[in-house]
């Protein structure tokens, strides 16, 4: 099954759940934080692998992921990594002079 990485800040966790929910349904299993790592597991090993194993990451672009360090993590790992970016923009934001060239998805 084709998976895809999330990349999101937990206070936008109602988007995750229906990104999760809709990504079911078309039959591609979407890594997120919640229910892939593990407690007593290195999570950024676990982040590392989610991304590797992905053909894609999707990145929910709103203030609170502006402000997420572990976002821009994420993304940027992914970009080292040259995997697919596809930017979910959810609210108005900043966004990164590296994500501002991708064109995005208005949510």
């Amino acid at each position: 099954m084709t998976q895809v990485f999330l990349s999101y800040s937990t206070k936008d966790h109602h988007f995750a759940e229906l990104l999760s929910i809709q990504m079911k349904a078309a039959e591609i299993k979407l890594w997120r934080d919640i229910g892939e790592l593990r407690a007593g597991t290195g999570w950024r090993e676990g982040i590392e692998e989610g991304i590797a194993d992905s053909i894609a990451v999707i990145v929910a672009l709103s203030e609170n992921s502006a402000a997420s360090s572990y976002v821009t993590f994420e993304w940027a790992y992914a970009m080292g990594m040259q995997k697919a970016i596809i930017p979910i923009k959810l609210t108005e934001c900043d966004i990164h002079a590296k994500l501002k060239p991708i064109q995005y998805l208005d949510f």
